[in-house]
Order: C-alpha cells, then structure tokens, then sequence
C-alpha cells in the first residue's frame, strides 16, 4: 500500500499532540485508523449474518397482510 499525504487541520494536530502520549504522530495515527478499520469489519460481518433473520421477520410482518379479506 502507497502512503497517502494528508494535510490535517491545526486543531486537529493540537488535538493528537495532547493524547498521544508521547507517541509519534503517525504511530498514533495508524492506530486509531487500525481500530477504527477492525471494528467496520467487525460490523460489516454482523451485518452480513443477519439478513436472513430480517427476510424471515419481514415475512412474518408482511404475510398478514397479503391474505385477502375475509367476506
């Protein structure tokens, strides 16, 4: 993967330089994008592993509806 030359506002920078702990910047930087890529992914899977749980829901909701009315 090629670097990327972001250019990040100053109070942004002052914001980095105040909890980084003494860490270097991109250090810093590359773990906060690292988690924040873990936890999309982990989303992204639960997401995945539900849409048959909605489709079955959605069927019972609907279902009732689509029967023609008793007369």
């Amino acid at each position: 993967m090629r670097p990327l030359a972001v250019r990040l506002p100053p109070e942004l920078i002052h914001w980095l330089d105040a909890h980084r702990g003494g860490e270097a910047r991109t250090t810093f930087l590359r773990a906060i994008l690292r988690d924040h890529i873990r936890r999309q992914s982990r989303s992204k899977t639960k997401t995945h592993a539900r849409p048959a749980l909605r489709d079955t829901t959605r069927e019972n909701v609907i279902a009732p509806q689509r029967q023609p009315p008793l007369l």
